[in-house]
């Protein structure tokens, strides 16, 4: 789950409407058929049919498949980590501001935006051990001593009709455990969006809460 905080006094926020949708992994055949047949009725349901896996670029491709499947082109996508905290007027301003310089700059498509950080300099994870040990990523799925630039956890944002082009080139090339890196990096080079388009919000829109409450968060 990843949490929002509205501006205290306010109950609402106009002009957005916001989907959740929820992304299973099946463990036996019987729970696979179950979760396929649950998948065809609710339009909020995403599932994938893998057996005894966990990865999260597969989740990150569990929303991306069914945003692209349920949701118009012009919609706002949003990926997120799961101990996030989204300041959603600013992310509205943010969406805003990006919605600018597309025009300004008369990009064809909108660009990425990167509502944590996106750092100039990002190097592969290449030790099995140690904090960081769910990033591995070996010479042999990776070999370059840089990944290209991308946003860095967090929460990133774009339109379902990038989204769904990601999707598309998604599924010839080999994925990476570094889910943010593998789609707003790699796949984004590969669709021909540059590093510009990777924008950038003037302020905070979102915070990691390990530890904290939504009304820490807020004040």
């Amino acid at each position: 789950m990843t949490f929002s905080v509205i501006p205290t006094g306010e109950k609402h926020v106009v002009h957005i409407k916001v989907t959740t949708s929820f992304s299973f992994y099946a463990t036996t055949l019987r729970i696979s058929a179950y979760l396929v047949c649950e998948a065809s009725k609710r339009k909020y349901f995403a599932a994938l049919n893998i057996l005894l896996r966990r990865s999260l670029v597969l989740k990150t491709l569990a929303g991306m498949q069914w945003a692209s499947t349920n949701l118009p082109d012009t919609y706002y996508y949003s990926s997120g980590d799961d101990d996030i905290y989204v300041k959603i007027d600013k992310l509205i301003e943010t969406i805003e501001e990006a919605r600018k310089k597309q025009a300004d700059l008369k990009w064809n498509t909108f660009p990425i935006i990167c509502m944590h950080n996106s750092p100039m300099v990002n190097t592969p994870y290449r030790s099995k051990t140690g904090r960081f040990k769910q990033w591995y990523v070996s010479d042999k799925q990776y070999k370059w001593p840089f990944y290209p630039r991308s946003c860095r956890g967090g929460l990133y944002t774009t339109t379902v009709d990038v989204i769904k082009q990601l999707f598309n080139i998604s599924k010839s090339v080999p994925s990476l455990p570094v889910d943010d890196v593998w789609v707003t990096g790699i796949l984004r080079k590969l669709l021909g969006l540059p590093d510009g388009m990777l924008f950038l919000p003037k302020q905070e829109v979102v915070l990691h809460g390990l530890g904290k409450k939504p009304r820490d968060i807020a004040k």
